[in-house]
């Protein structure tokens, strides 16, 4: 049986098991692409986990947009233009988080180039309630949140293979160069 989720904003005492779930979920991108092109796991996480590795301690530095245990998780998901949702099963636990922003670049502002895309950031979904559902749920609440702050199409970066097939298959975008997807908002 499948647990009811529950898809809302980031609050301040959810910070610390969202940036948990991000952190792992790092891991999950470095084995899939590791069993997608047949490479030992130990080359992987010496060479692929080291990045991801770095991406992290510096996300989750003092001044990193998670910071420490997810202590910057708020400031910098909150405003007129972005917006962080969690999914929760019983009892409030948080399983799995996704970050929305308009414009194309995570740190900056929209510009006016860029003012009518949205674009998606640190979905991630506990292990344990993959397959459940649970990243459709937050997808399609991002998507809401797109189109009610006026954008017209949704892009996303992913080098995890069975991500890329979730975002092709599940959700319908589109597959660009560079590990890149887009759909147009409805």
């Amino acid at each position: 049986m499948r647990a009811t989720i529950i898809v809302r904003n980031l609050t301040e005492k959810n910070q610390a098991a969202a940036a948990e779930i991000w952190q792992n979920g790092l891991q999950q991108t470095v084995d899939a692409i590791a069993a997608k092109f047949y490479l030992p796991s130990w080359f992987m996480n010496h060479t692929l986990g080291r990045l991801f590795n770095y991406m992290a301690t510096q996300a989750m530095s003092l001044d990193g947009d998670v910071g420490p245990n997810g202590s910057n998780l708020c400031k910098h998901w909150k405003g007129d233009d972005r917006c962080m949702f969690i999914a929760c099963a019983e009892q409030d636990k948080v399983i799995g988080l996704v970050g929305v922003k308009k414009g194309a670049k995570e740190q900056e502002a929209a510009s006016d180039d860029d003012a009518s895309i949205a674009s998606i950031w640190r979905l991630s979904v506990s292990e344990a309630y993959r397959g459940q559902g649970v990243a459709e749920k937050l997808m399609l609440e991002a998507e809401k949140w797109a189109k009610e702050n006026q954008c017209h199409s949704m892009t996303l970066n992913t080098m995890n293979p069975i991500a890329s097939k979730f975002y092709i298959h599940k959700m319908k975008y589109t597959a660009n160069i560079s590990c890149t997807y887009t759909k147009q908002l409805e």
